[in-house]
């Protein structure tokens, strides 16, 4: 019987997941795909933004290369979005094999089926490529091995399980690492020992070498290469010269707010105190957490506020046992780490989705058998989840006003989501009209569309945006004219409006012209005789 439904809910999943195969390639894509796409044509990992962006990406990276090797070159978004559902039904077949021989066949199954549920909410933005997605069935491993040895205590194998810990986080995200720390702690207390101490510290320190030693052999642990060490070096040594090059102090600039009246007498309340206390460093950062939180959180949990009821409800009415203190300790990990990025982007939440779901399962099961045993709290809790269903319905019905890759993303975002259609409406434009062993620069940031084009970029970091590139590479505009010259892009696709042609034409001696435009773009073409 439970084969039946597990078959059901994958059904459904599929059928409700078809819209998003054709959603127009996501720019995470084109970062992580790159180097895949072209490294047998010379393209190295040296200077790949995104190498590692205060997190590394490098597992994606290499999971690229498995997926075009077994499934052929083309859109890797929609290629990423197809392994994506594959990947995300072993998670719930996972899930019910983990959970049904400790807290039942309907424990399993619902929080199999809900776990399909969150995975198709696309508010979450798991209907993009993402290194967070990836990690959902390796998650659901560490989650399985550490209940495992929740219930069968071994120092060895707690020292194995951080350094996959350990490993994964480094290759995927960083911030996975908030995510593993309760599931470690709640391990290691169960059962404290100097040799479960000593197995974890041998475990975490093989994990840092293994990876220090796979960024040796890639030639990335130099700083002019953007790789771990070289990130955190040339992000200090730009913060440090952007701040002695910006002129006001912190100190001044909020005097000067101030003084304008900008902030209220709660916000100047806030200052004295930071002033007092000496954190007025953390200002910025907390302000900015705040910001990124109105702008995203709205759309992003608009449809599961019902799922939250049923969260709440699996938190409060589970009964105790291994599997759900581990379950809370994994769901504050994760929302920990969401939050503690202090930006809340839609894919951001996917390290949550996992946890969530099986709790929500939980607590969906658990509000069923209180209903049955005619409980009047069982029918409060429905009764709860059944109105916060109609507001997501609502929410929903709110949103068909968009197109579909528009829809589930704060209408602030809409302008940088448009490009994604952009890159879908123009690639096929550069490859009709530069030859495959030609180069092409897009001037603004627009990866995937070297990847959806099949042509290479002179270099290696795939934008221009100052915003992104003078923190790690103060020097990149002279490292990318020495690149132009050296290899000149037969066509330039300007959709940033800051290209110099002057300073172009200078740095360079190449000279470019107009071949066409349209909304947002201009295309250029190397003039006839130029080097």
């Amino acid at each position: 019987m439970d084969a039946l439904w597990l078959t059901a809910f994958c059904l459904a999943y599929l059928a409700a997941n078809r819209p998003f195969l054709d959603l127009a390639c996501h720019q995470d894509a084109g970062w992580h795909s790159y180097w895949a796409a072209f490294r047998r044509r010379g393209v190295g990992l040296e200077r790949q933004l995104n190498v590692l962006m205060g997190c590394a990406r490098l597992g994606s990276k290499f999971l690229f290369v498995v997926w075009f090797a077994l499934f052929g070159r083309g859109d890797p978004d929609a290629l990423a979005r197809k392994v994506a559902l594959g990947l995300n039904m072993l998670v719930a077949l996972g899930i019910h094999a983990v959970l049904a021989p400790r807290l039942g066949s309907g424990a399993a199954l619902a929080a199999a089926g809900l776990s399909l549920v969150m995975a198709t909410v696309p508010t979450f933005g798991i209907h993009y490529e993402t290194a967070e997605r990836t990690m959902r069935p390796l998650n659901l491993a560490l989650f399985a091995a550490a209940l495992a040895l929740l219930e069968h205590p071994d120092p060895v194998l707690l020292g194995f399980l951080v350094a996959a810990m350990i490993g994964l986080a480094l290759l995927f995200k960083i911030t996975q690492l908030f995510e593993y720390l309760p599931l470690w702690l709640v391990l290691f207390f169960a059962e404290p020992s100097w040799a479960a101490f000593g197995a974890s510290c041998v475990g975490g320190l093989a994990a840092l070498a293994g990876f220090a030693a796979l960024l040796a052999g890639l030639g990335l642990l130099k700083a002019e290469n953007l790789g771990i060490l070289g990130y955190m070096a040339t992000s200090r040594r730009g913060g440090r010269d952007a701040g002695a090059a910006q002129g006001p102090s912190l100190d001044q600039r909020i005097d000067a707010k101030l003084a304008q009246g900008e902030f209220g007498r709660l916000g100047r309340l806030v200052v004295a105190l930071a002033r007092r206390s000496g954190t007025l460093s953390l200002l910025p950062r907390f302000f900015g957490m705040a910001v990124n939180a109105r702008q995203f959180l709205p759309t992003v949990l608009g449809p599961v506020k019902g799922l939250m009821v049923l969260i709440l409800a699996g938190l409060w009415l589970e009964p105790d046992s291994a599997a759900k203190m581990l379950l809370a300790a994994w769901l504050g990990g994760a929302v920990s780490g969401l939050i503690l990025q202090a930006r809340f982007l839609p894919l951001h939440f996917v390290p949550v989705l996992l946890p969530a779901s099986i709790v929500a399962g939980l607590g969906l099961l658990r509000v069923d058998q209180s209903i049955l045993a005619g409980e009047v709290g069982g029918a409060l809790w429905l009764a709860a989840a059944a109105f916060m269903l109609l507001l997501d319905a609502r929410w929903l019905a709110g949103r068909r006003r968009f197109p579909l890759d528009l829809r589930f993303w704060p209408q602030s975002q809409h302008a940088i989501i448009a490009r994604n259609l952009l890159a879908r409406q123009l690639a096929p434009v550069l490859a009709e009209r530069a030859a495959p062993q030609d180069y092409i620069l897009v001037w603004g940031t627009l990866p995937q569309i070297y990847v959806l084009a099949e042509r290479r970029c002179p270099v290696n970091w795939l934008t221009t945006n100052p915003i992104l590139m003078n923190p790690i590479l103060p020097n990149w505009r002279a490292l990318l004219w020495q690149s132009l010259r050296e290899t000149p892009p037969v066509l330039i696709l300007e959709i940033d409006a800051d290209l110099d042609m002057a300073e172009l034409e200078r740095s360079t001696g190449l000279a470019y012209g107009l071949e066409a435009s349209g909304p947002g773009w201009r295309l250029l073409r190397r003039a006839e005789g130029a080097p």
